[in-house]
């Protein structure tokens, strides 16, 4: 490598999301959401969730309520100063959501290597720009790979 030159590890970033088709709403059971209910089933409480997110609890309490009802479905089972816990639909969810969220990125790390045949040869002329390859934006040093509809 070329004195000055720093190493590149190029990695993709799956964004999973999970919505109702059914609805108009905008809300999503994204990374946020799955990281409240994850913090939900570690911790016992939203609040506690929130706050290891630094995150207000009315902000997680407006998400959780708002991505409820986009889904149809509740997620959280509420017991006043008692806590909360995830519902079975919740739980379900969210254990897909995560086995589905890793098998897509170890299937876009794979194709992602094997499509850029890496290593990268930094000094290559026919190199493309930093910011374009095969169709990829790069936006430093991770890639979001997304699927559009046909």
């Amino acid at each position: 490598m070329t004195k000055g030159k720093k190493s590149v590890s190029l990695q993709p970033v799956i964004r999973l999301a999970v919505k109702n088709s059914n609805t108009d709403s905008n809300s999503q059971f994204g990374r946020g959401v799955a990281n409240l209910c994850i913090g939900v089933r570690e911790l016992g409480s939203l609040n506690a969730a929130a706050k290891s997110m630094k995150m207000a609890y009315s902000k997680a309490w407006r998400i959780i309520k708002e991505t409820e009802s986009a889904l149809g479905m509740m997620l959280l089972d509420r017991d006043g100063a008692h806590g909360s816990t995830l519902t079975e639909n919740g739980d379900k969810l969210l254990d897909a959501y995560i086995a589905v969220d890793e098998k897509l990125q170890k299937v876009a790390e794979e194709e992602f290597a094997k499509l850029l045949k890496y290593p990268l040869d930094h000094n290559a002329r026919t190199q493309k720009p930093a910011n374009e390859f095969a169709g990829f934006l790069f936006c430093e040093e991770s890639v979001t790979l997304r699927s559009f509809p046909n």
